[in-house]
């Protein structure tokens, strides 16, 4: 099956891995804000537990006492994005390794956890709407259309650079050269392959000339005028 070459100004090859270094920067940065974000969040709490301990009979205990939730739930969810942010930057050292050495392996793996996160946040996306909707309230109208906008965008852009791994992991499928013949065109079906129980083709063998006996005599007159024998050449020229 034929598949089109997403890139149009480079090879599939250097097309993935920009997609590799791409997602490992933005991987990055997030794991980065997020433990940021963890780490103040934590001081939060541990701050709001210790004035709640010094101070449990005052009105505000129970704000204390929600803050307190409100920051644990935050560092759980922290917790799971700050894996989330792990996992991608190891799919994208593996793909960009597989990119480079051509490994189908190291790319499929990307190619899977990158459809599975996009899954969960299609999902994610989908709830969000839903409880929009439930509200049902005018002032939640442009949420409503920011949160649509982004999905859109996200699948698109998350879609197209698994098309591009995709296309690079059919070309290794292909045994394309190094440089690829994929600037901007279609990328064509394999040849049929041979099968395994095919007998191989006979080898050449050069042809036999006996190496014994009569060897056929040629003539070393042009080809149209007899060849008389050597006695009758001779007989000709004493009668002369």
């Amino acid at each position: 099956m034929a598949v089109m070459n997403p890139c149009c100004c480079c090879s599939l090859k250097v097309g993935t891995q920009i997609v590799a270094i791409f997602n490992l920067v933005c991987s990055t940065i997030g794991l980065l804000y997020y433990v940021t974000i963890m780490v103040i969040g934590a001081g939060l709490v541990i701050v709001v537990a210790a004035n709640s301990e010094s101070d449990r009979r005052t009105t505000n205990s129970g704000t204390e006492s929600a803050l307190i939730v409100i920051g644990i739930i935050a560092i759980i969810i922290t917790i799971i994005l700050l894996v989330a942010f792990v996992v991608n930057i190891v799919a994208a050292i593996l793909l960009l390794i597989g990119a480079g050495k051509r490994n189908l392996r190291k790319c499929w793996l990307w190619f899977y956890v990158t459809t599975a996160f996009l899954v969960l946040y299609i999902l994610y996306k989908l709830v969000i709407l839903g409880l929009i909707i439930w509200a049902s309230e005018d002032s939640v109208v442009g949420r409503f259309i920011g949160e649509i906008f982004s999905l859109i965008i996200a699948i698109l852009f998350e879609g197209y650079q698994l098309w591009v791994v995709y296309a690079f992991i059919h070309e290794i499928k292909r045994g394309d050269n190094e440089g690829g013949r994929n600037f901007g065109g279609v990328v064509y079906a394999p040849a049929p392959k041979v099968e395994e129980n095919q007998p191989p083709a006979p080898a050449y063998r050069p042809p036999h000339y006996p190496t014994t006996g009569e060897q056929p005599r040629y003539a070393s007159t042009p080809v149209g005028y007899p060849v008389l024998p050597p006695n009758d050449i001779h007989l000709k020229k004493e009668t002369n």
